[in-house]
Parts: C-alpha cells; structure tokens; sequence
C-alpha cells in the first residue's frame, strides 16, 4: 500500500471508502481482512480489488504478539 494512506484513499471509489476504513480498525486488532473495493484509475476507469491480508508473527507461540498490542514484530 502507498505510504501515505490519504493518497491512496484518494484512488478509492467513493462508495467504497466507508469499507476500506473499517478494515483499517480490524488491522491493528491482528484480525484477517478481506476487502473488496473499487479504485478509480487516472484515466476514469474503476477496477475491481479483492485484498486479503492476515497476520504473521515473528514471536514464538508462547509470547505476546502484535495482535495484542505488547510485543514483537509482525507482518502482514
């Protein structure tokens, strides 16, 4: 995803943004997330984008992870 996450909701069709923002809640929480949204592309076409992301921890099984907000480096 873009590192500035204003401009790549700028791509988002405006029916959809109310979606992709309340993934972003379920992220941090360290649930899996399927989206699907349209982007608008510069030349006025609209593509469909089905993301699917989950969590991958970097701790061993007995530690805290991200998931929970303590702890060590994960990934999506």
């Amino acid at each position: 995803m873009l590192a500035d996450f204003s401009r790549f909701e700028a791509t988002l069709h405006p029916d959809d943004r109310g979606i992709v923002n309340a993934r972003k809640v379920a992220q941090p929480r360290g649930e899996p997330v399927v989206s699907e949204y349209r982007i608008l592309r510069p030349d006025g076409e609209i593509r469909w984008i089905l993301e699917r992301r989950s969590l991958i921890s970097t701790a061993p099984a007995d530690s805290p992870s991200r998931s929970d907000r303590r702890g060590s480096a994960s990934r999506w």
